[in-house]
């Protein structure tokens, strides 16, 4: 087999792991919404008193599992839809990445569009699923901040919005890091410099 490009073999490597993270987090998701019930009725973890008032963190915790679930209830038709298809796409990357890594037989020249065309679906379900988690967060953050502002725990005046505000912030900075690697990906993959090397690589396999 002719050795490949280390620049091919560095993007086929990087679809490969973020295909099976990403896939493995949407099938995961997937289940969850099946487990809304056991969810709710979740007892608190413990926390350590070394991380603040230990009533209050059991407080925030229970609101927001409890708040998670009944935003899941509230889209779960649709957020499994996204996240089944969104499992489907990652599959489709992680072995199209594959594929080109370990052909079998296989042109590559299929496998690079199929890739790139995956990548590319993956980026648009995953904004899609950004968005859903960033409305749950959203919903967490305020019964968080309602917690909060009713303790007499919490020294000072609790900013108003706090818990909020960082829920949503941290789900959409997350969300724009996977959704800027998928098509970053794509546009590697759907490169006409990429296409070029590829069919380069099956007419060297074919003459050998």
């Amino acid at each position: 087999m002719t050795p490949l490009p280390r620049s091919l073999r560095l993007g086929a490597w990087a679809a490969l792991v973020l295909g099976a993270t990403v896939g493995m987090g949407a099938a995961q998701g997937v289940g969850m919404l099946f487990e809304l019930e056991a969810l709710r009725s979740a007892p608190a973890p413990k926390v350590s008193p070394m991380f603040g008032d230990e009533k209050l963190l059991r407080d925030v915790t229970e609101a927001m599992t409890r708040t998670q679930a009944q935003g899941l209830e509230d889209m779960q038709v649709s957020r499994g839809f996204i996240l089944f298809a969104l499992s489907m796409t990652c599959a489709l990357t992680f072995v199209s990445a594959l594929r080109l890594l370990r052909p079998a037989g296989v042109p590559r020249e299929g496998v690079r569009r199929l890739l790139g065309g995956a990548a590319l679906a993956s980026a648009v379900l995953r904004t899609l699923d950004g968005a859903q988690l960033a409305a749950v967060s959203k919903r967490m953050g305020t019964a968080a901040d309602r917690v909060f502002s009713a303790s007499k725990a919490v020294p000072g005046e609790y900013p108003d919005g706090f818990a909020m505000v960082l829920s949503v912030a941290a789900t959409t900075i997350f969300t724009l890091v996977v959704v800027v690697a998928f098509l970053a990906l794509s546009r590697y993959f759907r490169s006409s410099k990429m296409r070029e090397l590829v069919q380069a690589l099956d007419q060297t396999e074919q003459q050998q």
